[in-house]
């Protein structure tokens, strides 16, 4: 679609998928399945929809090189660099005053990039849909993904009365978001049948959403247009790393969703896997008869609902159940199962004991 912008978010620290993911080397920059890293199947799987100089992907400044490594296809000037971390949204309202330096009123997809999508052009059906109702309905867009089972770990959204079709799709009005839900609302959300889990895949105007931050976040709106004034001057890499010591650290479902009366949500019945722990795997790895899951020359013998995942090397297991062991150069990581999402404690550990090398 000529006039409308892809924007690949690769800015994560991937610290619950450490020892594989590193400072250097973060879990979207990582192969966890088939030959390319996450990045890279991310803008592969929208290349198809979108005009590839219109292909966006915002990152940190320490990993430029390795994204412009990865991705040869895309201009220079399309590897957009946040000086730091400050979660989603003032990484998409950067996309945005970029895409505004381009485009006065151009369209823009959101996507993270470290989704498992095993039907891709389920994918591109959905974000069709969703930018034939943006021309036709401003407002600001979420797909959800029907729930398979209780997971704690997703945001879920409450879907209301539909207020349009588009192609074979239903784009509802939201009516809440549940973040991370105990096990028992979670069984309850599914239940009703009126929830799907937040996908973390949005869409609007670029004009739209810096509306969206002037009225609800006017400190990032500010800061924004100051870094929108220095694109292409001399002053810009001052000006943003000035600018972005002030901004908040916030999410976009925290900082706008939450509060617009313009969400909606269009519900797609595709296979999509949110890989944010190695408890994750499960999702997307064949399990033997044992229930374990295995990446690499790995053994189990009388063992039950492991995960191993070698880099290099194997690993064995004997006479356990429920761990989690992952092996990358010389570093070990052993937790209990459903424990993963905890791992940036342990990163967090190494840090104040003075282990800074094996980060």
């Amino acid at each position: 679609m000529s006039d409308a912008y892809a924007v690949i978010m690769a800015g994560g620290k991937g610290t619950r998928f450490w020892p594989l993911s590193t400072g250097d080397t973060p879990k979207q920059f990582l192969t966890l399945i088939g030959e390319e890293s996450l990045l890279q199947t991310t803008v592969k799987r929208v290349e198809p929809l979108f005009d590839r100089k219109n292909i966006l992907v915002i990152t940190n400044r320490n990993h430029q090189a390795i994204a412009r490594k990865q991705l040869p296809q895309l201009r220079a000037e399309n590897i957009i660099c946040e000086p730091e971390g400050k979660n989603t949204a003032p990484c998409i309202g950067l996309a945005a005053i970029h895409i505004l330096s381009r485009s006065d009123d151009a369209d823009c997809t959101i996507i993270p990039s470290d989704h498992i999508i095993m039907e891709p052009h389920i994918l591109r059906s959905t974000l069709k849909a969703m930018l034939d109702t943006m021309k036709r309905i401003d407002g600001l867009y979420t797909i959800g993904f029907k729930p398979l089972y209780p997971e704690t770990g997703y945001g879920y959204i409450r879907a209301g009365a539909v207020i349009k079709k588009m192609r074979s799709y239903n784009v509802h009005k939201v009516k809440e978001f549940t973040e991370k839900p105990s096990a028992q609302k979670a069984r309850k959300f599914i239940k009703s049948g009126d929830y799907f889990w937040n996908s973390g895949i949005f869409g609007w105007k670029a004009s739209t959403i810096m509306m969206e931050f002037a009225e609800h976040c006017p400190d990032l709106f500010i800061s924004l247009e100051k870094i929108k004034k220095s694109i292409g001057t001399v002053k810009y890499n001052e000006i943003i790393s000035r600018e972005y010591k002030k901004i908040e650290n916030i999410s976009i479902d925290y900082a706008i969703l939450e509060k617009s009366q313009k969400t909606m949500v269009i519900p797609s019945a595709m296979n999509w896997t949110d890989i944010g722990s190695w408890d994750a795997l499960e999702n997307i790895y064949p399990k033997d008869k044992s229930l374990n899951v295995s990446r690499g020359k790995n053994h189990f013998i009388n063992s039950k609902n492991c995960i191993a995942f070698s880099s290099e090397g194997s690993i064995v297991l004997l006479g356990v159940k429920d761990l989690i062991v992952v092996k990358s150069e010389n570093k070990v990581f052993v937790c209990g199962r459903g424990k993963s999402q905890d791992a940036k404690q342990a990163v967090e550990h190494l840090k104040k004991t003075g282990m800074k090398e094996i980060l």
